[in-house]
């Protein structure tokens, strides 16, 4: 999300299904709709292909992070984008370990898939140059967060 000259607020998703959404109409059409980027198109194994550096006022990554197969980098790239301020969510609607022992139980390819420990994602999201980090693992969701550093 950002906010242009007018103090609006912006929407943006990247999602690999744009030309689903598109096809469906379930983007929409009013001013007040969020653009959607094609996941499939802009996005690289370490960067996106798009110019967006220092964009976003939030990012928000909602029941996705464990299918990120290079987190590290996935965290450095929300935290490229975002504005100086700007917050980086990874949230989930169920805890870390019942998300984990979801995935470990469907096996195959998604087995892996898995939420890091506190310990691990806070290393990551420090090592992403956020700072203010928060993370709550609630009985019933998940909850962690950082925000780029305001000044370089």
């Amino acid at each position: 999300m950002c906010h242009d000259e007018g103090g609006n607020h912006n929407g943006y998703g990247a999602d690999p299904s744009f030309h689903i959404l598109a096809s469906k109409k379930i983007l929409g059409n009013g001013p007040e709709t969020a653009q959607v980027i094609d996941a499939n198109t802009t996005l690289s194994p370490t960067r996106l292909t798009i110019k967006m550096d220092a964009t976003f006022d939030e990012v928000i990554c909602n029941s996705a992070f464990p299918h990120f197969p290079h987190k590290l980098k996935a965290l450095k790239e929300m935290a490229r984008v975002l504005k100086p301020g700007g917050r980086v969510v990874i949230c989930h609607t169920k805890a870390r370990e019942t998300i984990n022992n979801l995935h470990r139980s469907l096996g195959g390819v998604i087995a892996g898939d898995q939420i890091p420990p506190g310990s691990e994602m806070m290393g990551m999201l420090v090592a992403a140059g956020l700072t203010e980090i928060e993370i709550d693992e609630g009985h019933d969701y998940y909850l962690a967060s950082g925000v780029k550093a305001r000044y370089e």
